[in-house]
């Protein structure tokens, strides 16, 4: 989950002050960026909880958190698995 966490915020152009921040505003909870970076290095295990608000907030499933999918998105996970077919944009 580590290098997960960490890819997923950069490559969102997220600082970790910036996920505490947007965590507390969305949960209403305190989530430190120094626990955060404890989080991301491997050093400390989140709460299930926190762990199911960080993949909702960083809009990744909690598969690809754990590391049990590459696909952070569900609907595309589960197009690829060809289990439905893909949303077709509406003009």
């Amino acid at each position: 989950m580590k290098n997960r966490l960490y890819f997923i915020r950069t490559q969102k152009a997220l600082s970790l002050k910036d996920v505490s921040t947007m965590y507390a505003v969305r949960f209403g909870e305190k989530l430190s960026a120094r626990i955060l970076g404890k989080i991301e290095a491997g050093d400390v295990s989140p709460a299930p909880e926190v762990f199911m608000n960080l993949a909702d907030l960083l809009d990744v499933t909690i598969d690809y958190l754990l590391c049990k999918s590459d696909t952070p998105d569900e609907e595309l996970r589960i197009h690829q698995k060809g289990m439905v077919e893909p949303k077709k944009d509406i003009l």
